[in-house]
């Protein structure tokens, strides 16, 4: 459980957070050239005991040995990453107000790839009477984004680039994409296989798929007794999204196709409760020490940190250790791991902490924020994160070389 920060009484306070960067790849493929790229055909040709294809030949085919793109260098960019938040909070003897605006825009690492959130919260209680009080918690997020299929052997964008003929260029003299061959040394193409531009698969596909989410909350509370309270409260739970997907035809050799696609959907869910509640609350003394301590994990070394705001726990197997931890993973390691899904905390967990709260930064990790991964220093920046901002809390195992605390086998991000 989370408890957001209210307004308090006094002056409206005004808070401005604005942060920069850039992201980029980080030890891409090295891609061979023309040359070497046709000599590795020739060479696993005679390994096969096989004639070499003449497309490979640099007397039949002097075209295919000069170097005209880098591939890599085609598609890969440094994203420029934008993140701002406004906050303001104040009231007065009976009503407290606490408000916010984000924003947050990431270019992806991949051309023609990108995200942007947009986001308001709204929170405020007022005091009817010294024991009846009534609020409102009101939270909105828009957000678009463009991806790209990375994850197919077959038609992934940066597999095609591994694939493609570093022979031929990106763009044809007339400006068209250009195919693994020129349309006149077409008898050719076979050599090069079934390989997609892959710029153009960047490029071509025009991708809209905006999210709407409102979620709000509204309640009375009602003081009983010194330690008796009843509450009431009503919320809702508003999702609304669109799919469109617009591939254009793609006439150059390699994979052509001469026809369009268009894929497009949309849906919307809506989900409300009605909450009746009767709290009784009694403090006894160093109760909350006896059932929440603020040991050390035994296994990775991290400490608890808990308080009576929240609580973490997990649930793991003996025999392939804590799977929480590798969840929240950044995008698997970056990369690095094989893993089976990813956690991002939400904008709203992190501007609950009030200002000079020391454990945000304990718990959340932002652009920019430099950690210890795998023992090497670094400064966290997100690949895949909707806010930017991951758990920093678990991240402890991680910080060490592999073979101290993680599971070798790749496939379970798992630590001990």
């Amino acid at each position: 459980m989370i408890t957001t920060k209210s307004g308090k009484s006094g002056a409206t306070k005004v808070s401005l957070n604005f942060y920069q960067g850039v992201q980029s790849a980080y030890k891409t493929p090295e891609a061979l050239n023309a040359e070497e790229y046709a000599s590795a055909y020739r060479g696993a040709a005679a390994h096969a005991g096989a004639v070499p294809q003449a497309a490979h030949d640099p007397l039949l085919n002097p075209w295919s040995q000069v170097t005209r793109t880098n591939w890599m260098d085609e598609i890969f960019q440094a994203g420029p990453i934008t993140n701002a938040n406004l906050q303001l909070s104040g009231g007065s003897k009976r009503g407290r107000f606490s408000t916010s605006f984000g924003y947050h825009k990431k270019e992806g690492i991949l051309r023609n790839t990108d995200f942007e959130l947009f986001s308001f919260r709204l929170k405020s209680e007022y005091d009817l009477t010294d024991k009846l009080r009534i609020g409102q918690n009101v939270y909105v997020n828009h957000s678009t984004s463009q991806g790209v299929n990375t994850s197919s052997s077959y038609s992934g964008a940066i597999i095609n680039a591994i694939y493609m003929n570093p022979a031929a260029p990106v763009y044809d003299e007339f400006g068209h994409f250009h195919g693994t061959v020129p349309f006149e040394l077409s008898q050719f193409a076979g050599a090069y296989g079934d390989t997609y531009n892959p710029v153009s698969l960047l490029l071509r596909p025009n991708i809209k798929n905006p999210r709407l989410n409102i979620n709000a909350i509204a309640y009375a509370e009602y003081d009983i007794l010194e330690n008796l309270t009843f509450k009431s409260s009503f919320s809702m739970d508003l999702w609304s999204w669109t799919d469109k997907n617009f591939s254009p035809r793609a006439p150059e050799i390699g994979r052509p196709s001469n026809m369009n696609f268009l894929n497009q959907g949309a849906g919307n869910s809506s989900r409300w409760i009605w909450d009746q509640q009767l709290n009784y609350n009694k403090s006894f003394h160093n109760t909350r020490g006896l059932i929440l301590r603020n040991d050390p994990d035994p296994h990775s070394g991290v400490p608890n940190n808990f308080s009576s705001e929240y609580v973490f726990s997990t649930v793991s197997s003996n025999e392939r250790g804590q799977i929480l931890p590798g969840v929240m993973l950044e995008n698997t390691g970056w990369g690095l791991y094989n893993g089976w899904g990813t956690f991002s905390p939400t904008l709203e967990l992190y501007n609950a902490f009030e200002e000079g709260d020391h454990r945000k930064k304990a718990t959340l990790s932002e652009f920019g924020d430099s950690f210890t991964f795998l023992g090497n220093p670094r400064r966290y920046y997100s690949g895949n994160s909707w806010t930017g901002i991951q758990i920093n809390k678990y991240m402890h195992p991680y910080r060490f070389p592999e073979e101290v605390h993680l599971n070798p086998n790749g496939n379970y991000v798992t630590t001990n």
